[in-house]
């Protein structure tokens, strides 16, 4: 059962693992960098209820996103998934290396 989690944590974590934000008419979105060229990996960060948490509801739209399954997209959230995991998902579950589309 995929839990609720605090927005600004899930910013904080991704932005680690080469995520980096923008902020468009007042809505964050997530993008994936790779020396500093952003790739077309991206997903848009709802205020969630109240702007403070993200419910299992949010967390599948933003993993479906960033063409992941919920379990991965939490993996990165809890730090079992680095960088390089991110990569080799793309590369080899999806097809598309997210380097090659710089």
């Amino acid at each position: 059962m995929v839990k609720s989690i605090k927005r600004d944590d899930l910013l904080r974590v991704f932005c680690k693992k080469g995520f980096q934000t923008m902020q468009v008419r007042g809505e964050t979105t997530l993008y994936f960098a790779h020396e500093g060229k952003l790739t077309e990996f991206r997903t848009h960060c709802s205020r969630g209820a109240k702007g403070k948490t993200l419910s299992p509801f949010h967390i599948k739209g933003m993993s479906k996103q960033l063409k992941l399954t919920e379990e991965e997209f939490l993996g990165i959230y809890d730090c079992t998934l680095k960088r390089e995991d991110f990569l080799r998902i793309q590369k080899e579950n999806k097809g598309i290396d997210p380097l090659d589309l710089l």
